[in-house]
């Protein structure tokens, strides 16, 4: 518990009435834990539990450290559902009787990694939307990117201003010049790490170098914005985000929503194709 904030205090509240006692776990187990070192944040654990001890809770706080790991073998335990928790359990109590509570109390690996539903403003299946989507579609048929074919288009005022797709630099031979470094990265993760430069990322770069102001355009996409791309939306000043299928990753909607980007998923109409016996 590196700082007291409302997630661990939810924690707490949740888990008071069941417990005897609570543990911290100590600096030296965090480290040989998880290697993790630097938290800016962090507070001693010896001032969070007098912090915890403050509270109206009758509860005993003890900082755990690896020699009195020992104590918790054989009795049951609650642990939040991170990182850190699993890797204490599976470093020393992997036999043990341990339940994990679901609560969102910084951003951990799974966090960082998830791949979440996109909450979106609103659907449309009106025929402009379809029609400029199925042109991004063809548009993202032109990359050369193994990974990924992904196009996008900028419109404003009912004129498109920009469309393309996402590409290799410094051109579309590199990776398989000197290999793609997506090659030995696990699907869905580190999506920064890559030869190729984004759709929305060439569109908007390429409006700068044009002098053309993105204020108030709409943005068509046929997979929903990485982190990154969704911040240089957000930036760009596009005020519409359609999109045709994806999901959310880290803090991509959040940063949309904030900024008063709307989402809007297109509902593409679904082809079925015939064949002749």
């Amino acid at each position: 518990m590196p700082v007291i904030h409302a997630g661990y205090m939810k924690l707490l509240d949740e888990c008071i009435r069941e417990v005897s006692e609570i543990f911290l776990v100590g600096r030296n187990l965090v480290n040989r834990c998880t290697g993790f070192k630097k938290e800016i944040r962090a507070i001693d654990p010896g001032k969070i539990r007098t912090m915890i001890e403050s509270f109206v809770w009758p509860i005993p706080v003890r900082i755990l450290s690896r020699k009195g790991i020992r104590a918790l073998r054989g009795r049951e335990m609650i642990l939040p559902r991170d990182t850190l928790s699993r890797k204490l359990v599976e470093m020393y109590l992997c036999h043990e009787n341990v339940e994990f509570r679901d609560v969102f109390l910084r951003w951990d690996q799974d966090s960082v990694l998830s791949n979440n539903s996109i909450h979106y403003d609103k659907e449309t299946s009106e025929e402009v939307h379809v029609e400029r989507m199925k042109r991004a579609l063809e548009r993202g048929k032109e990359s050369s990117d193994w990974w990924r074919q992904i196009g996008a288009m900028i419109v404003k005022d009912e004129r498109v201003l920009l469309e393309g797709h996402n590409h290799h630099v410094p051109n579309e031979n590199t990776p398989y010049i000197f290999g793609d470094p997506r090659d030995v990265i696990e699907a869905g993760r580190l999506s920064e790490m890559c030869s190729a430069i984004h759709a929305e990322q060439a569109l908007i770069a390429l409006a700068a170098s044009l002098g053309v102001t993105l204020l108030d355009s709409s943005i068509y996409v046929t997979t929903f914005p990485c982190p990154l791309c969704a911040k240089l939306i957000a930036y760009a000043g596009i005020c519409e985000c359609y999109y045709m299928e994806g999901h959310s990753s880290l803090d991509g909607e959040t940063v949309l929503k904030s900024f008063g980007v709307d989402i809007i998923h297109v509902k593409m109409p679904i082809y079925t194709v015939s064949v002749d016996e």
